[in-house]
């Protein structure tokens, strides 16, 4: 059995949550939940896709000034994958790793505070899969 081919699929809303470590002002390891959201074909029998995960990334940051860094990351996605038919329910069900990487920058508003945009890439189950997200970060 083949799996869906992730480019028909329509877009979906992902959501991560997850702590790390700033070792200092140039890098920090992050811990993260990462939920790719439900996507769909639109091809009765619909498919409906399933990807989420850990990763674990270290973040080289190189400050631009006092509020605004911009920063790239690098690490590792233990996904979970499932495809499941209209119907009939769960068909196809694999989970493995791969790389993940992504580019993002950060306004810091206060010490506790700061806002995020970032572009995650990876592949799950050989197909690309690319993430952008807006965020928020709390300092403690």
């Amino acid at each position: 059995m083949t799996t869906a081919n992730l480019k028909n699929c329509d877009n979906s809303t992902s959501f991560s949550v997850g702590a790390g470590i700033k070792a200092n002002d140039n890098f920090a390891l992050e811990l993260s939940y990462l939920d790719l959201g439900d996507s769909d074909d639109g091809i009765p029998p619909v498919w409906t896709i399933t990807a989420n995960g850990f990763t674990l990334t270290a973040m080289g940051i190189a400050p631009v000034n006092d509020n605004f860094s911009v920063y790239a990351n690098a690490g590792m996605f233990k996904w979970d994958f499932e495809v499941d038919e209209e119907g009939t329910g769960q068909i196809y069900e694999k989970d493995g790793s791969d790389a993940i990487y992504g580019v993002g920058f950060e306004y810091v508003q206060n010490q506790q505070f700061g806002l995020n945009f970032e572009l995650l890439k990876t592949e799950i189950d050989n197909e690309d899969v690319d993430n952008l997200s807006v965020g928020a970060r709390f300092y403690f």
